[in-house]
């Protein structure tokens, strides 16, 4: 009922062109794609692959990506947004120029990666088939860069809790286990 006690007014959506149409022209009315965002009418999973270096992350990310294709999903791919960041210019000197620094760097890192994900996880929603997300890393790997009570102040800024990051942000993931392990000195 509304405010006034009556019953709300409903109306039959009609569609065209891919827009839902409201009779009443209901200016929250959305179109098909934003309905899927909010509303996925197929299965949707997102993966992160995590772990150190060469342990077969993009490897494994061009396999899993073929193989689900194969298998009729719609797949993206998030890149890592560390790399991202250093690839477009961030010297690794920055990490230590300035004390705090660090902790700068993660936020920036943290936050490509939300953005990121929200955003493919927002388009293979949209299209309405079956689709999965594969994360290189995910929001969690920031946690071994920088002190751990650092990294749940940058979760907390967000509005979310660590264990929220860790077990409901991602359907699985995969933590590759390193063939740097134990030969150190080749990886420095």
């Amino acid at each position: 009922k509304t405010t006034n006690g009556t019953e709300p007014q409903t109306s039959t959506p009609a569609q065209t062109n891919g827009e839902i149409n409201d009779i009443t022209s209901d200016p929250l009315a959305c179109t098909v794609a934003e309905k899927n965002v909010l509303n996925p009418p197929s299965p949707f999973y997102k993966i992160a692959l995590t772990g150190g270096p060469c342990g077969g992350k993009t490897t494994a990310l061009a396999r899993l990506s073929r193989y689900l294709i194969e298998r009729g999903f719609e797949v993206m791919t998030c890149p890592e947004s560390f790399g991202m960041v250093v690839t477009n210019g961030m010297d690794l000197s920055y990490i230590g120029a300035i004390p705090g620094m660090p902790n700068v760097i993660q936020d920036t890192v943290m936050s490509l990666q939300i953005t990121h994900e929200d955003g493919f996880e927002a388009i293979l929603k949209a299209r309405g088939k079956p689709s999965v997300l594969i994360c290189d890393r995910g929001v969690m790997d920031g946690s071994v860069y920088m002190d751990y009570s650092d990294f749940e102040r940058l979760v907390q800024k967000r509005g979310l809790e660590v264990c929220d990051v860790r077990e409901g942000r991602y359907n699985c993931v995969f933590h590759m286990v390193s063939a740097a392990e134990g030969a150190e000195q080749h990886y420095t």
